[in-house]
């Protein structure tokens, strides 16, 4: 069979991600390495406007559904169904007007895809990190770590140009990697710009290869959390991000301190979100102001 490693890019639009993966694959053909490179940028299939609403149910439902055929793909993949990925692409271009490029190789290889995507979610990024543990494949992350005025010089450039609001609502709203608190984003790597080391991306995949998510056992489950400790995590939320405000309005015009605002409540709700799920693990006896908000930023 085949052998799967998903590497999750997770930043603003402008941060550099899909230049990022043409580097990969340019580095993979002057290598003449053996893995297989498969692409998925998912701006391809969920066109952005400037009245596109990130919350809105129809975007989540396309999310949810292009999710649902790169399983399917995956599946394909891992055995080597080429007629089933020939209908995977066929429901796509039917629903999405697009095809994901995959040649599959005639012996046991390994593949590499790259998700292509802002995941500025934590919950984003943990719906494929369940696709990874359910198939039993490799998972990584690359974190594009970029300032707001980068990301929007670079997008200025860009052909497909994204609104500059949603860049600032989705430059806020991002809930960066931290292993800390989730163990399952232990498999990270931070790059500064499209320009970092490609050797890294590498060598992680090969690790992940041969060291893939272990799926649930039937006795295990995400337990959730008591109520008594989301309280008392909130009420450190609700001092923090008041503190935070405060502290950006010495610096930010008013309409950036909206969108600052805006963007460190939906973290504060997510963030109890993800607690009641299982996926972070704090305790608020131990937990500082300080790892609180490194937490938001």
């Amino acid at each position: 069979m085949n052998k799967v490693c998903l590497n999750v890019l997770v930043g603003v639009p402008g941060a550099g991600k899909t230049t990022f993966c043409q580097r990969i694959l340019e580095c993979l053909i002057l290598k003449e390495s053996s893995i297989r490179l498969i692409h998925i940028c998912f701006d391809d299939f969920i066109k952005f406007d400037a009245k596109i609403d990130l919350e809105n149910s129809s975007f989540k439902g396309k999310r949810k559904r292009l999710l649902e055929l790169i399983e399917e793909i995956v599946q394909s993949i891992i055995i080597t169904n080429q007629a089933k990925l020939e209908e995977i692409n066929h429901i796509l271009y039917e629903e999405f007007q697009q095809k994901v490029a995959i040649d599959l190789a005639e012996t046991p290889s390994n593949y590499l895809i790259l998700i292509d995507d802002n995941m500025y979610y934590r919950s984003m990024r943990y719906q494929v990190f369940q696709i990874a543990r359910r198939l039993g494949t490799g998972y990584f992350q690359t974190y594009f770590h970029v300032n707001l005025e980068s990301a929007k010089s670079r997008n200025s450039k860009r052909s497909n140009a994204v609104p500059e609001e949603v860049i600032s609502r989705m430059f806020y709203k991002l809930e960066k990697p931290d292993e800390r608190i989730c163990r399952w984003e232990k498999n990270t790597i931070t790059l500064n710009n499209s320009s970092g080391p490609i050797d890294i991306i590498f060598k992680t995949t090969l690790n992940c290869l041969e060291r893939p998510v272990e799926p649930l056992k039937a006795h295990e489950t995400t337990n959730p959390v008591e109520q008594s400790l989301v309280h008392k995590v909130d009420l450190m939320l609700r001092k923090v991000v008041g503190e935070m405000i405060k502290q950006q309005k010495e610096s930010l015009n008013s309409g950036e301190v909206k969108l600052f605002a805006e963007g460190l409540l939906s973290k504060r709700k997510l963030a109890l979100e993800d607690l009641r799920a299982g996926l972070v693990e704090i305790d608020p006896e131990r937990v500082t102001g300080e790892q609180i908000q490194t937490w938001l930023q």
